[in-house]
């Protein structure tokens, strides 16, 4: 049995540590403590803190977008192609990590207060700089080992820590503003000076955890250098194409992130301008959505076993479009709005209904995936023995 273990292990089926499971997943949790602030709150500083016109920081938020669809696969190119010295794809975890730090910190400072350069520079600077650790993160779980099953724990414990990093935000952000806000509030120009301090927090925890990440990663099965001399941009079109898969992928995570994006932005402006909260009533809202996670994400190896990985994910996405259409029927008018009823059905709009229709695109689009785990497994295995010919 030892020397079956072993020569599993030589091919990269290995079982991992607990600690080398939260030390992965913390590199998530790290990045969600700035991605998912930029996420939820940077708009609502861009307009009422900072003083951008909102079509001005929509039009931006745009560019970024359109930047990241430029910018990720020349990233995936270059990370397939280089070897740094301290990993294939840990490495950007450490000359990343302090670099996209400042950048955040310098997204939530007002020395040019309305200056419409300098948020793009900021935000398209971060976003370059998460795109350069996110992209090789992503890779890192499959680095650690081929098991699956083990991959199935990995994903999990990165998720729950995620979401973990997600809570932190959504409910932190808004007290912590209350508490260093000279009026205890977060959408006004009094507040500046909190945003800075308190983005300056999440960075600096972001860091830590990143470089904790870093140490605690080893990876196991990479591609060597020769495998990897002639991969060149246009294959991941070429991919794409022929990789059926791939695509349906693909579409499921953009209609998910999007999704996401929408809710993340619009959440706070509901809550304020809506249900006209205090920054205490913004903080327990966008901190609701954290919660499921909590309650699902520990099932979801013995979900997965069960049901399999199309099926969970049907699931999931059926709670969460459950959830939106409540939030349409559970909305109160009972106050006077200081924003246009127009407005306000908009931003109603945008938290409830758009974001229950993506999630229907996105069920539909999961269902048509068709790999199992065990064909990924008989995928792994033919390639191990591929290389040893």
């Amino acid at each position: 049995m030892s020397v079956v273990v072993s020569l599993n292990e030589a091919k990269g089926f290995c079982r991992l540590g607990w600690l080398t499971r939260i030390g992965f997943g913390a590199g998530d949790l790290a990045q969600n403590l700035v991605y998912q602030t930029i996420s939820m709150y940077l708009l609502i500083y861009y307009t009422n803190v900072y003083g951008l016109d909102p079509s001005a920081a929509a039009f931006m938020f745009l560019v970024v977008r359109v930047v990241d669809l430029v910018w990720d696969p020349l990233v995936g190119t270059f990370v397939d192609k280089h070897s740094p010295r301290f990993g294939k794809y840990r490495s950007y975890l450490l000359f990343a990590g302090v670099p996209l730090s400042g950048f955040a910190i310098m997204c939530f400072w007002n020395g040019y207060s309305g200056s419409l350069l300098y948020a793009y520079v900021t935000y398209v600077g971060l976003s370059m700089l998460y795109t350069l650790i996110n992209v090789p993160y992503g890779a890192l779980n499959a680095s650690l080992t081929r098991d699956t099953n083990e991959i199935t724990i990995l994903t999990s414990v990165r998720m729950l820590l995620a979401n973990t990093g997600g809570l932190a935000v959504a409910y932190g952000i808004p007290v912590l503003l209350a508490k260093l806000s000279p009026d205890g509030k977060m959408n006004t120009a009094a507040s500046s000076d909190a945003w800075l301090t308190t983005m300056t927090i999440y960075a600096v925890a972001g860091l830590a955890l990143m470089l904790f990440c870093f140490s605690q990663t080893r990876e196991r099965v990479v591609m060597g250098d020769d495998e990897t001399a002639d991969v060149r941009l246009s294959d991941l079109w070429t991919e794409f194409f022929r990789n059926r898969p791939l695509r349906i992928l693909a579409f499921f995570f953009v209609t998910a992130f999007a999704m996401m994006a929408v809710g993340n932005s619009a959440g706070s402006y509901y809550m304020i301008y809506n249900i006209h909260a205090d920054a205490g009533q913004v903080a327990n809202f966008m901190a609701l959505g954290s919660v499921p996670a909590f309650i699902f994400m520990p099932m979801v190896p013995a979900i997965k076993r069960k049901v399999g990985k199309r099926a969970m994910f049907s699931i999931f996405l059926s709670v969460a479009i459950v959830g939106m259409v409540l939030a349409f029927v559970g909305f109160d008018k009972g106050s006077e709005s200081v924003q246009s009823p127009l407005a306000e059905q908009g931003i109603l709009w945008l938290v409830a209904v758009i974001l229950a229709a993506l999630l229907v695109v996105a069920l539909m689009i999961i269902s048509r995936y068709e790999l199992t785990d065990e064909r990924i497994d008989e995928i792994n295995r033919e390639i191990e023995r591929r290389r040893n010919v």
